[in-house]
C-alpha cells in the first residue's frame, strides 16, 4: 500500500513539474509582450517560449508595446509533454508549424532520446560523437555563441560564425540558435546558406524558419537546399 502511494505521488508530481510548452515568434517589426495563463513575457526579439503550462487548451495573447492593443487572441491545445512550436504573421495570423514530444530526464534536464529540442538544441540522429549532439551545453559552444551576441555589427558575427563551423558541425537547432543572434533577415540567410553544408541532421533545416523576420528570406534559403 506504502509503495502505492509512493508511486502515485510520483506520478502526480511529475505531472505537475514536466507539463506543456508552448514556443511562439511574431513575424513583425513592432515590440510585442506575450501572455499564457499567468505567464507574461516581453522581450525585443518577438521570441516568447512559455513552460510548464497545462495540456488542453490555451489562450495566447500578444499585445502591441506601443498602444497596448491586442495583436492576436486565440486558444492552442496543448497535448501533455508536449512543445508547440507556433508563428504569428504581420496581420495577426497564427500558424502551427510543428509539434514535438518533451522528454525530461529530471526537473532540470531535457532527454537527448527520442526528442527534438528546438530551445536547447539536443538532437540525437546517432551519427557521429556518439550519435549526443547535446553541444548546446558544452562550454566551447556556449563561449562562441556568447563571443557572436558581443559583436556589434552582423558583418563581425557572421565572420566569427564561418570560422566556427568550418572547423566542426553542428545540429539544425543550434543552426537555428545561431540564426537568431543577427540582426536582418541578409545576414540570417547568407549564414544558413553557408552553415546548411556543416549541418549533420539536415532534415530538421526547417527548424531555421522561425528564426527570420520574413517568409521570403526563409524561400531562399529553401531554394538553396532544393537546388544542392
Amino acid at each position: 500500500m506504502k509503495n502505492s502511494i509512493t508511486i502515485l505521488a510520483f506520478i502526480l508530481v511529475s505531472k505537475v513539474t514536466f507539463a506543456s510548452e508552448l514556443f511562439v515568434k511574431i513575424n513583425s517589426q513592432n515590440s510585442f509582450y506575450a501572455m499564457v495563463g499567468l505567464q507574461t513575457q516581453n522581450n525585443n526579439t518577438n521570441v516568447f517560449r512559455f513552460f510548464d503550462l497545462q495540456q488542453g487548451l490555451v489562450t495566447l495573447s500578444v499585445y502591441q508595446n506601443s498602444s497596448n492593443t491586442t495583436f492576436y487572441s486565440g486558444t492552442i491545445n496543448l497535448d501533455y509533454n508536449q512543445r508547440v512550436i507556433c508563428e504569428i504573421d504581420n496581420n495577426g495570423n497564427l500558424s502551427v508549424i510543428a509539434r514535438q514530444t518533451v522528454n525530461y530526464l529530471n526537473w532540470y534536464t531535457e532527454s537527448n532520446s527520442n526528442s527534438t529540442n528546438w530551445n536547447n538544441n539536443n538532437w540525437n540522429n546517432n551519427g557521429g560523437n556518439n550519435g549526443n549532439w547535446n553541444n548546446s551545453n558544452d562550454n566551447g559552444y556556449q563561449a562562441f555563441v556568447k563571443m557572436i551576441e558581443d559583436d556589434s555589427f552582423d558583418s563581425g558575427r557572421l565572420q566569427k560564425a564561418k570560422s566556427y563551423i568550418s572547423k566542426t558541425s553542428l545540429s539544425a537547432g543550434q543552426i537555428a540558435e545561431i540564426c537568431t543572434k543577427f540582426s536582418f533577415d541578409s545576414g540570417k540567410v547568407e549564414w544558413a546558406k553557408y552553415a546548411y553544408q556543416y549541418c549533420h541532421d539536415k532534415q530538421n533545416y526547417f527548424l531555421l524558419k522561425p528564426s527570420f523576420t520574413f517568409s521570403s528570406s526563409y524561400s531562399e534559403v529553401e531554394k538553396f537546399i532544393e537546388g544542392k
